[in-house]
């Protein structure tokens, strides 16, 4: 195996790992998606569509936060929580905890900002 062969599968495997990672997140470590026990299609296609804009929304406001308060790292040199996890958590206490209007309305503006922006309210 060459170099180039080296480096194709190195992205492959990369590409594999994200994707596998993504529907972690989707299913058992974040939105449980199979617990909807949906069988039809196009049912499936739009809770998919749906999860995976939650899914852009929390990891976009993990990282502003990781950015701000750098996550944790345990004994074994791994972040506690991955950025998908903090932005899911930030955004659960947004709705559901004592965060204030103003702290909502600054998550609401990291799912529309663009990369280059800090999220403001």
């Amino acid at each position: 195996m060459n170099l180039s062969d080296n480096y194709a599968e190195s992205h492959r495997y990369r590409r594999r790992w994200e994707i596998e990672t993504l529907f972690g997140c989707l299913k058992g470590r974040g939105f449980r998606m199979e617990d909807t026990h949906m069988v039809d299609a196009d049912k499936i296609e739009r809770l998919l569509f749906v999860l995976v804009i939650g899914f852009c929304w929390a990891y976009r406001t993990g990282d502003i936060k990781a950015q701000e308060a750098p996550i944790e790292i345990k004994a074994h040199g791994r972040k506690a929580r991955s950025l998908f996890r903090e932005g899911l958590n930030w955004i659960r206490r947004a709705i559901f905890g004592d965060m204030g209007l103003k702290e909502f309305r600054r998550l609401l503006s990291c799912f529309t900002c663009s990369q280059s922006m800090t999220c403001n309210a």
